[in-house]
């Protein structure tokens, strides 16, 4: 397990409601219908290369690790599955990950 499963922060709702994803307007039968039309950008094509053309800190990879499916900030290539492009942009240049499916593992006692 990686250090970005532990920074799993909330859940598909607090996303949607915080970055607003665009829908994808290249693929009418995008994936990932927030309920206002599908989401996900695929990884390859001219959906990938207009991913690449956003502003960095409004693009989102969804990842599934050990299990659990989720969308971390930032342009990722390992373990890729689609890409979200947000209205809202991450701050500062903060890492944030949004679990969508799964448990979000639970954080280690201290003590």
């Amino acid at each position: 397990m990686t250090d970005s499963i532990s920074e799993i922060i909330c859940e598909e709702d607090a996303f949607i409601e915080r970055f607003r994803p665009i829908v994808n307007h290249i693929n009418p039968n995008a994936s990932f219908d927030f309920g206002y039309g599908g989401c996900m950008f695929e990884t390859y094509g001219k959906e990938f290369e207009h991913v690449r053309q956003q502003n960095p800190d409004c693009i989102w990879t969804l990842i599934e690790e050990d299990g659990v499916l989720f969308a971390g900030s930032g342009l990722r290539l390992v373990n890729r599955l689609g890409y979200f492009v947000s209205r809202t942009p991450v701050e500062g240049g903060e890492t944030l990950n949004f679990c969508f499916e799964g448990d979000a593992p639970e954080e280690p006692d201290e003590g």
